[in-house]
């Protein structure tokens, strides 16, 4: 079905001086698809002198639907198409429209449909079913009207590439900062293997030169002084294969490497397990570990091995923190779909600004540093291994007077992906 040729451009006045085009100026590409040559002509006619943005226009054109999808393709850098709907077909310009959507994936052209016959296909059910940028009627299409269609549609395709831009940078960004990450963690590990090495070397040696010292007989002074170095060489060294271990860890959890063995349990094994390590530090500083016995019978969804290292972190922090003489909180309970595990101190609590980045690798609240100048690590494996679990980890400090308390969950159930 061929539209009729009664429709033609319209000037209604003569056209005002157009704008000079910028020397060197790119101009616009623009295709121009009918299957009537006298539109053709108009079109070729009205556009010759326009500008936009400082630029010229250049124009392609085509009189069927193949020659439109021939074109687009072969100017992929094509801004706008002007583009009849009815040629070989009723719907020969609709059937561009997904072409150029669907197959090419092109998103940035700017479509602009014309047609003779707009009440066959009314104007608001095109654009609901196509996405096309804008329906030009034959029948009232000015000169002036299709400059203006123009110039909307050439600023759109502008901002639209733009934005292409900015996505690709971005991921381009994001590309080398994952390949850094991986570089990194790949380096950190290596390095921790080599290190932990000798430095477990360095232990063994450690105390075997104890045990002699402590045989040998030589002025009891002399004895322990020396004895008080060896100790605190063997504390700085057993501290450094903690590091070492916490960037391997890290260093894994990253690059998904770490293994899990998710089962369902009471979770009284991982927190009697992790009370049991940290007695010896809760005696030193006189601390009490309370633990309500209603959180000894509550089971969930979790990993033995690494529940217990969160635990041991969390606690760790929470006695280094507490005052003597103090009482540390290990409780959880059940929520709707999942278990909520706090580790709760009487602290000086954390910076309300430090809250959301204490979970960061490296991050410390300040407190820390001034007391401790820890690493920064325990509480960012922390948060990989809840993640892990599909659980969350946060910190807040506690409403009913000094202290921070640091929460996490686990799923009740084991989903499959966990099981997996």
């Amino acid at each position: 079905m061929t539209e009729p040729k009664k429709n033609k451009l319209v000037f209604k006045k003569k056209a005002q001086s157009e704008p000079q085009a910028m020397d060197g100026a790119e101009p616009w590409l623009i295709g121009v698809v009918d299957d009537e040559p006298h539109l053709l002509e108009i079109t070729r006619q009205v556009l010759q002198q326009f500008v936009f943005q400082g630029r010229p226009v250049r124009l392609v054109e085509g009189n069927s639907a193949k020659e439109a999808m021939q074109l687009v393709e072969a100017h992929p850098q094509m801004a706008v198409l002007l583009l009849d709907v009815v040629m070989e077909s009723d719907h020969a310009g609709l059937d561009v429209v997904n072409h150029i959507r669907s197959k090419l994936n092109n998103q940035t052209l700017r479509i602009l449909l014309r047609t003779g016959q707009a009440g066959l296909f009314p104007e608001e059910e095109v654009f609901e079913k196509y996405d096309i940028n804008d329906y030009l009627d034959k029948a009232e299409l000015t000169s002036h009207r299709l400059k203006t269609a123009l110039k909307v549609a050439c600023r759109s395709f502008g901002t639209m590439k733009k934005l292409e831009s900015a996505y690709l940078r971005e991921e381009r960004l994001r590309q080398a900062a994952e390949e850094t990450s991986k570089a990194r963690s790949g380096f950190v590990a290596s390095m921790g293997h080599e290190l932990r090495s000798p430095t477990h070397s360095i232990l063994s040696f450690t105390q075997m030169i104890k045990m002699d010292l402590e045989a040998a007989e030589m002025d009891a002074d002399v004895k322990k002084n020396v004895l008080d170095y060896i100790d605190f060489s063997r504390a700085s060294s057993e501290r450094l294969v903690s590091l070492i271990n916490n960037l391997l860890d890290l260093s894994k959890l990253e690059a998904g490497h770490m293994s899990f063995n998710f089962h369902k349990g009471p979770l009284s094994d991982p927190m009697s397990f992790a009370q049991q390590e940290m007695l010896p530090r809760l005696q030193e500083r006189d601390l009490t570990l309370s633990m309500p016995e209603n959180s000894q019978s509550i089971t969930c969804c979790y990993d033995m091995g690494k529940v217990i290292q969160i635990l041991v972190n969390l606690l760790s922090n929470a006695i280094k923190f507490s005052p003597e003489g103090g009482t540390i909180t290990l409780r959880c309970e059940v929520l709707v779909d999942n278990v909520q595990i706090t580790v709760a101190d009487e602290g000086r609590g954390v910076p309300a600004e430090e809250l959301d980045s204490i979970f960061d690798q490296y991050a410390q609240a300040s407190s820390n540093m001034e007391q401790d100048g820890g690493t920064g690590l325990g509480l960012a494996i922390c948060r990989e291994i809840v993640y892990q679990h599909q659980g969350r980890i946060w910190a807040e400090n506690r409403s009913e007077g000094s202290g921070a308390q640091f929460h996490f969950t686990l799923p009740l159930e084991c989903p499959n992906p966990l099981l997996n």
